[in-house]
């Protein structure tokens, strides 16, 4: 399979959201997820749907695939670890974050190992109340 944009991997895990894990979603639904139009929507998924990630039932409903399931599970696991970093680490606001860990849904298995490593050996110290504090930088 083609690599996914990150726009993709955001729609994926937004069907999957929206569709409780086993349901289907609307288009309208993804639409305002994401504040675009139900067009912009609908050729996302026409998109998605030629990959073979997504199926549309006679309601019009969305569905994920078994390979669309997947991948969404890899782009929400990747936007939790990302979010759980920068918001418990780096002490960004969780708007911030949230929207930051949208953007950082392409990263390799040994940066994910590196990321999910830290993530544990820091809320081990954390838990011990040693955890460092995440100094400020002066913004660029």
């Amino acid at each position: 399979m083609s690599q996914l944009t990150r726009a993709q991997k955001n729609y994926l895990r937004a069907i999957y959201e929206l569709s409780g894990h086993d349901g289907g979603a609307r288009i309208t639904d993804i639409a305002d997820y994401f504040g675009k139009s139900k067009a912009s929507a609908s050729i996302a998924m026409k998109k998605l749907q030629k990959k073979g990630l997504i199926r549309r039932d006679v309601d019009r409903l969305v569905f994920l695939t078994e390979e669309g399931e997947r991948q969404a599970d890899n782009a929400t696991e990747i936007f939790s670890l990302m979010n759980a970093f920068l918001t418990n680490v780096l002490k960004v606001g969780p708007r911030a974050a949230s929207v930051d860990a949208c953007t950082m849904g392409n990263l390799s298995e040994e940066t994910l190992g590196a990321i999910r490593s830290f993530l544990a050996l820091y809320a081990s110290i954390a838990k011990k109340g040693s955890a460092p504090a995440v100094a400020s930088t002066p913004k660029l």
